[in-house]
């Protein structure tokens, strides 16, 4: 059986204060309280700001893997971005040498079908992410087939399974893993705003008890087929994310301390 570590798709979210974080707590001090109650943590930020190696030399200080997420430009625009892709490369390299790096979220689009164009560039991502701990979000399901699979294998990178509402055009719910790393991530069920809302509302959504003891038969399958399971919750809005990440914590026996009480006495 695999390790796993439980987490969230970033930390500093100011609407957290009051049901994670105590309301006085400042902004500096956020990730190491984060830091008592899970394993990892996801930098989200590095998709719309290219991160530096000052920044993830900080990063790499804390007891804590951390899942960067690529740039936009490496995963949504496919062209002009060489500089990008060194740049990327070379900023966590700080990282990587502090031991601290879970791996690289590289996270395409819908529009992102399944072309021979779009298949060459995967390739050249796949060649560029080797021994970075590259891990795979599609967004389109025309890629979840054994070929696209055994590529990833061969180029030892990781797929990411996600939970997200059952909409049209959606991902289907599977337990892949490929490689030593498992990854999922929580995106909530909010099928009214998925396609129209923003970064936000599309994932404003707290997960029921029954839908998370709903995924612990796939969990422990996957955690059996790997090292490491990295299990991300990106129903960030209103907290919702650490709730229910700690929750599956609890379900999971993970906790070693009580969770943290918030301004009303719990989270729950």
């Amino acid at each position: 059986m695999g390790v796993i570590k439980v987490g969230c798709s970033g930390y500093s979210y100011d609407d957290w204060r009051g049901t994670f974080y105590p309301r006085n707590l400042n902004k500096s001090q956020f990730l190491t309280y984060y830091s008592r109650y899970f394993d990892f943590a996801e930098l989200n930020y590095t998709y719309y700001q290219m991160p530096s190696p000052e920044q993830m030399a900080a990063y790499g200080k804390f007891e804590l893997d951390f899942i960067i997420k690529a740039h936009q430009s490496l995963t949504h625009r496919f062209q002009d971005n060489e500089f990008d892709f060194k740049t990327f490369k070379m900023a966590i390299q700080p990282l990587k040498e502090s031991g601290r790096l879970g791996g690289i979220l590289a996270q395409f689009p819908f529009s992102f079908h399944t072309t021979a164009k779009n298949l060459d560039y995967l390739e050249f991502v796949l060649e560029w992410g080797r021994e970075m701990k590259l891990n795979i979000e599609f967004r389109n399901p025309g890629w979840l087939k054994p070929e696209i699979f055994d590529l990833l294998k061969s180029n030892q990178a990781g797929i990411v399974v996600t939970d997200a509402p059952e909409v049209e055009g959606g991902m289907p719910k599977h337990a892949t893993v490929i490689g030593s790393t498992g990854y999922i991530r929580f995106h909530g069920r909010n099928a009214e705003n998925w396609w129209t809302g923003n970064n936000a509302s599309r994932y404003q959504y707290n997960y029921s008890d029954d839908e998370i003891k709903s995924w612990l038969p796939d969990i422990e399958q996957m955690a059996s087929e790997s090292s490491t399971l990295y299990i991300a919750f990106n129903n960030h809005a209103k907290g919702y994310a650490v709730m229910n990440a700690l929750r599956l914590r609890g379900l999971l026996h993970l906790d070693e301390i009580p969770p943290p009480p918030g301004e009303s006495g719990s989270l729950f």
